[in-house]
């Protein structure tokens, strides 16, 4: 039966790799077969031992996934699925932070991967909103992308 110690070099070697959150560890040491109390004691010994931490795996997700183009909507949803809880204001005052907040992480995005003109075809538009969506930001921040730079749908 797998104890805390093999949970910890586990931990450790995951660790070592990328920052990890508690959720995410506990999960994989789960599907290894480790018991609640030995993951339970392996994540606080690690936590305690500042090996893992949640705070400093936030900022390093974020920074990651900020530098790649991704809103807030695609952020919240994949901090939930590791299992962190991180608020929308912690989020917001991140890209604010690093980026000069979402309505600038939005013009980089699209100033990426789109050229400057403002005279679109109406289907063209379409798409090119749906990708910002797909990337997780609003309609609202979308919007106020469009009459920032005067793009006119035809």
């Amino acid at each position: 039966m797998p104890t805390e110690t093999a949970a910890e070099q586990v931990c450790l070697r995951l660790l070592a790799r990328r920052e990890h959150s508690r959720g995410e560890l506990r999960r994989k040491l789960l599907l290894r077969g480790y018991p609640e109390p030995a993951i339970v004691e392996a994540l606080d010994i690690l936590a305690a031992a500042e090996w893992q931490d949640d705070a400093r795996f936030l900022d390093s997700f974020l920074r990651q996934r900020l530098e790649k183009g991704y809103g807030p909507l695609r952020l919240r949803q994949e901090l939930r699925e590791r299992g962190v809880r991180a608020s929308d204001a912690d989020i917001a005052e991140f890209a604010a932070r690093e980026f000069g907040g979402w309505a600038e992480a939005l013009r980089l995005v699209y100033a990426r991967k789109y050229d400057a003109e403002t005279r679109l075809p109406r289907a063209e538009w379409a798409r090119r909103c749906r990708y910002l969506q797909q990337r997780g930001f609003l309609s609202s921040q979308i919007n106020g992308l469009r009459a920032e730079l005067g793009i006119v749908p035809l």
